[in-house]
């Protein structure tokens, strides 16, 4: 969305408050559509890795999830690459709380450092790495839920697109002039005919459809919560090497 929205800003500004020959209008739109709607298709495929064509929210999870933990007094030290390892934990006002769902087995929220460094020395931790397809199930998820919000942004940002060259237009205002020969193209927003004009409604539309429908922590944790019974890690194997390297 970063690298939408001032693309689609571009192709407005060459347009808006413009004047053109009335005969060249449609045409006009109809090529500022198409324009806008390869930029979003390079948006939403900008969503996937370009290794294996999965979706980079899968591969980052996955990636964590596989991360190994171990405890180093006073905190967890979590063996990933980049940022991951905070994502393990969040800070909420004076609260500590354990991101990583499976990390003791269960849920933990830690009032004080105290008592979430008493957790990390005393109970023992998950190590997800050591259940391959509980990772692998959970990805599953993931990539359902992205799939299921990429066909919802791609339809949700059409509809947005049409709205371009649609007869009576919600976004684009066309003031013919009294000869009929040229118009002047706006596109409505905050001051529409006073220039500097700031912003359009047709970008916070296109915003909107990212802001709405691009997986949120809060959509998966619900995706995950749906699966919770066949996402049980006791109902998964541990892996073979982990077993025999404890024997």
């Amino acid at each position: 969305v970063g690298l939408l929205v001032p693309a689609v800003e571009r192709e407005l500004s060459k347009i808006d408050g413009q004047k053109f020959d009335a005969c060249a209008v449609e045409e006009l739109l109809h090529g500022l559509a198409a324009r806008i709607e390869c930029f979003v298709g390079s948006a939403l495929l900008w969503l996937k890795t370009s290794g294996d064509e999965d979706f980079q929210l899968v591969a980052e999870i996955s990636a964590m999830l596989r991360a190994p933990v171990c405890a180093v007094a006073p905190r967890l030290s979590v063996c990933a690459a980049g940022g991951l390892a905070t994502r393990f934990w969040s800070l909420r006002g004076h609260e500590r709380i354990l991101a990583a769902r499976s990390l003791f087995g269960t849920n933990k929220t830690f009032s004080t450092d105290l008592e979430r460094n008493k957790a990390v020395l005393t109970q023992p931790l998950v190590q997800l790495h050591q259940y391959p397809a509980f990772v692998a199930a959970v990805s599953d998820v993931v990539r359902a839920e992205c799939k299921r919000a990429t066909s919802k942004m791609a339809a949700a940002a059409t509809k947005v697109i049409e709205e371009l060259v649609a007869d009576v237009s919600m976004y684009v205002r066309v003031r013919p002039n009294e000869a009929c020969d040229q118009a002047t193209v706006d596109f409505i927003g905050p001051s529409t005919y006073t220039k500097p004009k700031h912003g359009s409604d047709f970008v916070d539309a296109l915003k909107t459809v990212f802001l709405r429908h691009l997986p949120s922590a809060a959509s998966l944790k619900r995706a995950l919560a749906a699966n919770t019974g066949e996402l049980r890690l006791s109902v998964f194997e541990e892996d073979n090497r982990a077993k025999t390297k404890r024997c």
